[in-house]
């Protein structure tokens, strides 16, 4: 057979282009964390646990910052230095907010409110009306927002 041509080899369609909402599904399972496993009553009862006990001293530990906060505002030092290096009183505050936020920041077992506040307490303290012993709508604002970390409770 000479002089005929070779056959050409079918090729398989190419699979449909994901829909919108396939695409959408897929993203959702992706991003979900064992989307297939509910949690059982007892896994659920460690994670509070967990989170209460992590939880519960980190908002101790803020509330006695706060407290430190309140005794350096409106003093001189405080008022004029802010956290600069010679006010070692307030410096050393400093230190300590940083490495609490550094310490818990990612710890998913502290809700995010609380993980906050060591931020928040920073922007207090730089505020320097605050500082002074003034007010301002963003110190009323952070200071809000340390309280709400100081009140949360796992309901």
């Amino acid at each position: 057979a000479a002089g005929t041509a070779p056959r050409p080899v079918p090729r398989p369609e190419p699979p449909a282009a994901p829909t919108l909402e396939q695409r959408g599904e897929a993203a959702t399972a992706a991003i979900a964390l064992e989307p297939q496993k509910p949690e059982s009553a007892q896994e659920r009862e460690q994670s509070r646990a967990a989170m209460i006990a992590k939880t519960t001293p980190v908002q101790e530990e803020i509330k006695a910052l706060v407290s430190e906060l309140q005794g350096m505002r409106g003093t001189r030092d405080f008022s004029e230095l802010g956290f600069s290096p010679k006010n070692k009183p307030a410096a050393d505050w400093k230190a300590r907010v940083e490495a609490l936020r550094t310490r818990i920041e990612t710890d998913s077992d502290i809700p995010v409110i609380v993980r906050s506040a060591p931020g928040y307490l920073l922007a207090l303290g730089q505020d320097k009306t605050w500082r002074g012993g003034g007010m301002t709508d963003n110190a009323k604002w952070n200071a809000q927002m340390v309280q709400d970390a100081l009140d949360w409770k796992l309901e």
